[in-house]
C-alpha cells in the first residue's frame, strides 16, 4: 500500500468514523505534505495531520495549523513514537511559521496528554437552552429550512459573521464546502433566516444529535426567530444551543491550543475564544 492507503486504513482501525467521513477528509482535506507519519522497519506505525486555517483574535489575523487524525497502531502504542512525532509535528509547524497550534480531544483524559506537549485549554462553547413560546413570531423575518444546493450561498455572511467574533476560527471557501458536505452527511439542515428586504440575516446549523450546533443572526430578534422557526419544524418544546461562551451560562472546554510564536499573547481575547463546526 502507498502512504495515502495506509493512512486510510489506520483511520479506520482507530476511529469510529464512517467510510463517507473519511473518503471526504481524504478527498478535501488530506495533503501529503500535511500527513506527518513514524515508520518501523518500513511499516507506518503512527500519524497525524495537519490542516492549515486562519484564526481572527481581536483586530489580528493569525495563521493556525490545525492537527487532527492522531493515530498509532494497536501494536505500536505504549512505546512513545506517538510522543517523538507530536515532538517532529511541534517543530515542523514552527519552522512552517505558524502562529500558534491547536487540538480538540478526543477524550477528557487526552486534554492532560497534550499538556505534556504545551497544549492548554483555550476554546470553548456556552451551552443554553431555548424553551419554545407561543408568542407570535416576527412578520418581517421569513426563516426557511434551505435545500442542500442554496447552502454555500451563505458562505459570505458566514464568514463576515466569524470575523466579527473577539476570537474565531475562519474558514475559507473550500474549507466551508466540506464543513457544509460533512453537515449533510450527519443528517444536519441548515436555517436560513431574511429579512423584509429579502436580505440575509442568520443561520442557524442543526444536527440530531446536538440539535442547534451553530447559530448566527444579525439581532436578536432573528436570534430568536431562527430558533422558534426551528423548534416549529422539528415539533420540539425545547432546543439545545452551542454558542460562544457568555457569562451567565455553562461553558463547555472544547479545543487546546499552544502558541509557536515567540512573545504571542492572546490573554486579551482568551475568554471568548471560540471554534465551531470542525471535522472533529
Amino acid at each position: 500500500m502507498d502512504k495515502k492507503e495506509q493512512l486510510v486504513a489506520l483511520w479506520k482501525t482507530c476511529f469510529g468514523d464512517s467510510d463517507s467521513f473519511i473518503r471526504l477528509f481524504f478527498a478535501r482535506v488530506y495533503r501529503d505534505e500535511n500527513a506527518l507519519t513514524l515508520e518501523r522497519d518500513g511499516r507506518l506505525c503512527c500519524a497525524l495531520h495537519i490542516v492549515p486555517y486562519k484564526m481572527r483574535a481581536g483586530e489580528r489575523e493569525l495563521t493556525m495549523a490545525y492537527v487532527c487524525g492522531v493515530a498509532t497502531w494497536p501494536e505500536f502504542r505504549r512505546q512513545g513514537l506517538m510522543g517523538r512525532l507530536m515532538r517532529q509535528a511541534l517543530e515542523e509547524m514552527t519552522s512552517r511559521g505558524y502562529d500558534l497550534t491547536s487540538l480538540i480531544p478526543a477524550t477528557p483524559a487526552l486534554f492532560n496528554y497534550y499538556r505534556a506537549f504545551g497544549y492548554q485549554e483555550f476554546f470553548n462553547y456556552s451551552l443554553t437552552s431555548y424553551i419554545a413560546s407561543r408568542q407570535p413570531e416576527r412578520s418581517d423575518v421569513r426563516v426557511v429550512r434551505a435545500p442542500f444546493g442554496e447552502w454555500i450561498l451563505a458562505y459570505d455572511y458566514f464568514d463576515r459573521k466569524a470575523r466579527e467574533r473577539t476570537c474565531s476560527v475562519l474558514y475559507d471557501r473550500a474549507q466551508f464546502e466540506t464543513i457544509l458536505l460533512d453537515h449533510q452527511m450527519s443528517s444536519g439542515d441548515l436555517y436560513m433566516a431574511y429579512d423584509e428586504s429579502g436580505k440575509l440575516s442568520g443561520l442557524a446549523f442543526w444536527l440530531p444529535e446536538d440539535q442547534v450546533r451553530e447559530l448566527v443572526a444579525d439581532s436578536d430578534d432573528i436570534h430568536a426567530s431562527l430558533l422558534a422557526a426551528i423548534a416549529r419544524d422539528k415539533c420540539l418544546s425545547t432546543l439545545r444551543v452551542r454558542g460562544i461562551p457568555s457569562a451567565g451560562s455553562p461553558v463547555c472546554l472544547y479545543g487546546m491550543a499552544r502558541f509557536l510564536k515567540a512573545g504571542l499573547d492572546l490573554s486579551d481575547v482568551r475568554s471568548k475564544a471560540y471554534m465551531n463546526l470542525m471535522l472533529d
